[in-house]
């Protein structure tokens, strides 16, 4: 089983439906999700590979751990500026954070789950910004 992030594309907070599916593939998450059971067209349902949480794929949900950190020093990064723009993505086999301000790159971290990169990079901008 693999995981998935799937959410819908054209609604915000709790109506977005955002959850993590395990699921053989892609289309088999979509149709497993919440927003489709909720009537969301499958066109514009979101859904996005999550390898860093496949380990948890036997338990059936994601352990409240494997967010913790992250979320609490993303909240503290976002009350140093208003315009706080964080990216994450996947590349050349491993996760990428970046943490902008405004137009100017703050910090970046890389690590091999995504939760790691994003709290390094949050670390990063709140000691003032640096690459990492």
């Amino acid at each position: 089983m693999k995981a998935y992030h799937i959410h819908d594309k054209e609604n915000s907070g709790e109506e977005a439906f955002h959850e993590i599916v395990f699921a053989e593939t892609a289309s088999k998450a979509k149709y497993a999700s919440e927003a489709y059971s909720n009537g969301v067209p499958w066109t514009e349902i979101s859904v996005t590979r999550k390898p860093e949480f496949d380990q948890y794929a036997n338990i059936g949900r994601i352990p409240r751990s494997a967010y913790i950190g992250m979320g609490l020093v993303l909240e503290k990064v976002k009350t140093l500026q208003e315009d706080v723009f964080i990216e994450i993505d996947y590349e050349k086999g491993r996760w990428a954070c970046y943490i902008w301000f405004g137009v100017i790159k703050k910090a970046e971290a890389f690590a091999s789950e995504a939760p790691y990169a994003v709290a390094m990079a949050a670390l990063l901008a709140l000691r003032g910004g640096a690459s990492g």
